[in-house]
């Protein structure tokens, strides 16, 4: 915009390609200010590997931040409602703490279901990774991400003949 105004009455001077430049250069000037303000007082919900972030930006000068510990997470709700939010896939993602005094509602977010997945793997793979390290059997971890019936069978065999063996020495 300073551009394009710095030289506004050269351009006009220019003829049809001068108005084309200073009506661009508004354009885009508008564009970009626009989505600055968008992003800037939009919520922004970024997830890491050992917490959840949910920063709301209220005023000028009032920026909530509320932050949820993985291993404090006991379950995740994703929802899409409405005609418009199945075509668009937008939804809100409910985060349902284990102490009772957290919990996050973010509405309006793109895929809800995978990001509602992303979390919940992210919390098992924290509790999986716990849990064996207490026991010490990669096997277990085998029989958490099986697939099917029959392969669940397979590592159940698997995982009590290894405790036979275990127990014999």
């Amino acid at each position: 915009l300073t551009a394009t105004s710095y030289a506004l009455f050269w351009l006009l001077e220019q003829g049809a390609w001068g108005q084309g430049v200073v009506i661009t250069g508004y354009t885009l000037g508008v564009i970009l200010i626009c989505r600055v303000l968008i992003y800037w007082r939009g919520t922004k919900f970024v997830i890491t590997t050992e917490r959840l972030f949910n920063i709301t930006r209220v005023s000028l000068f009032q920026k909530d931040i509320t932050q949820l510990r993985m291993r404090d997470i006991d379950d995740v709700v994703g929802n899409i409602r409405g005609f418009w939010g199945t075509i668009v896939r937008l939804g809100e993602v409910h985060i349902i703490s284990k102490r009772s005094d957290a919990s996050l509602r973010i509405k309006g977010v793109r895929r809800p279901v995978f990001i509602q997945d992303m979390i919940l793997d992210q919390v098992e793979e924290i509790e999986l990774g716990k849990t064996i390290k207490s026991i010490g059997d990669a096997e277990v971890l085998a029989y958490m991400t099986a697939l099917s019936v029959p392969e669940l069978d397979a590592l159940l065999r698997k995982a009590m003949a290894i405790l036979r063996k275990k127990k014999e020495a």
